[in-house]
């Protein structure tokens, strides 16, 4: 669809567990006509880029409070620890984790990770990425497990077949 030039544009701004997963659906139900701008930002930096009017909307998991960014819960999802099942059976002490690189800074957080891990467990961390899917692939080919999400596992295992499927 051809857009006129006075259509606005609608900005969004969000981490990579939403753009990800369950944006293409937002889009299709929510947002079918407009014109859309994503940007990738993490918790925090989404708040500043909606103080500084660069996004319109912001879409986090770890609310950063800021005076002028008002916070509405849309919804909740359930995190847990996935992996191949062939680790499934190896003591949690020693799981090989696959986690976030970018910490969380803010003191507002009980939360050090991205992932959501909170800070009072000890985990064994073996691989550090950027990206979540470079998370779930290792996790895939049997390396590591993650601390996830569900409804982002659903996703995955739904495309997988069943030596790929994490658990």
């Amino acid at each position: 669809k051809k857009f006129p030039l006075s259509t606005p544009t609608v900005k969004i701004g969000s981490f990579e567990i939403f753009t990800s997963y369950f944006l293409a659906n937002l889009i299709k139900t929510e947002f079918p006509e407009e014109k859309l701008k994503v940007q990738e930002l993490i918790p925090g930096k989404i708040e500043e880029a909606l103080e500084l009017r660069e996004i319109d909307i912001g879409i986090t998991y770890i609310p950063y409070p800021r005076e002028t960014v008002e916070h509405i819960k849309v919804g909740s999802f359930v995190s847990k620890i996935f992996g191949p099942r062939k680790l499934a059976s190896k003591p949690f002490e020693q799981l090989p984790f696959a986690i976030p690189i970018t910490p969380v800074n803010s003191s507002a957080s009980h939360l050090r990770s991205l992932d959501g891990w909170p800070n009072s467990v000890y985990r064994m961390v073996k691989y550090e990425f950027e990206l979540l899917e470079s998370a779930i692939q290792v996790a895939r080919n049997g390396c590591a497990v993650l601390y996830c999400p569900s409804f982002i596992i659903n996703f995955h295992n739904q495309k997988m077949d069943t030596q790929n499927k994490l658990i």
